[in-house]
């Protein structure tokens, strides 16, 4: 990571700590985001990049 990745990256979790309430507010605020009785998950395998390693070029 160079300098000023790090940088940004110590700026983002210093943000992140000083607005936490803030930020669950708005992204998982229980008003409008209401629970599911019967939640589903959906798992997909693999990853998208496994399809270009498979057929290399040349």
């Amino acid at each position: 990571m160079t300098d000023e990745e790090k940088k940004q990256s110590d700026k983002a979790k210093l943000f992140i700590a000083q607005h936490k309430a803030l930020l669950i507010q708005i992204f998982a605020d229980p008003a409008m985001y209401i629970a599911d009785a019967r939640p589903v998950s959906l798992f997909m395998a693999g990853s998208p990049a496994q399809e270009r390693q498979r057929f290399p070029k040349g």
